[in-house]
């Protein structure tokens, strides 16, 4: 089978879930899970409302492809993963505040037939997930971008330098905890390729 086409970053539009205008362009949005088809339908809309989770809808000449959800997020270190987080000649230590500060990627999906025409679709809301943290980062504390992989997903968060979190908290969970230290940016040079 043929490789499709990646995505061109400069044909990509991103917005904020709109519950006044998107239930009808949502309702005809599959990814081909039943789970996340739900949740674009149902629970994005509501955990908005609530103000719990933010959903961004991504689109290629207007046309829906994709959606991500952000959530705030806290993760706790390990000793030996926090000397690991060196920026500007300092790391964390082991008796800095025990929870680090990360926005969750909630939620993510391409949709199915989009991903027979055009690849990397789901690296780019990835990539546009990191900018928002980035964005966050200049006003408040903010680290990491962490994930709750599927499975079927972890090797996909491999390959963009989320590393799986080693706390006690998360392990044997069905759904590995993942993070990505946004702030090293420099070492993630497929968050800065166009």
């Amino acid at each position: 089978m043929k490789t499709p086409p990646r995505l061109d970053p400069s044909a990509f539009l991103y917005r904020s879930l709109d519950p006044e205008t998107d239930r009808s362009l949502i309702a005809g949005f599959s990814c081909g899970d039943d789970d996340l088809d739900d949740f674009i339908r149902t629970d994005a809309f509501r955990y908005q409302a609530l103000n719990v989770a933010h959903t961004y809808l991504g689109f290629v000449e207007r046309r829906l492809v994709g959606f991500f959800t952000l959530a705030t997020d806290a993760i706790r270190l390990s000793t030996s993963e926090r000397k690991k987080t060196k920026a500007n000649g300092d790391s964390l230590r082991h008796h800095d505040h025990p929870f680090m500060p990360a926005i969750k990627l909630a939620r993510i999906e391409v949709c199915s037939n989009y991903k027979l025409e055009c690849s990397k679709v789901g690296t780019h809301l990835v990539r546009v997930s990191c900018f928002i943290v980035l964005d966050v980062a200049e006003t408040v504390g903010c680290r990491f971008l962490t994930v709750d992989a599927y499975p079927t997903a972890i090797r996909f968060y491999e390959k963009l330098g989320f590393v799986p979190n080693k706390d006690e908290q998360f392990r044997d969970k069905l759904n590995p905890s993942m993070r990505l230290d946004v702030v090293l940016g420099e070492s993630l040079g497929w968050l800065w390729e166009m």
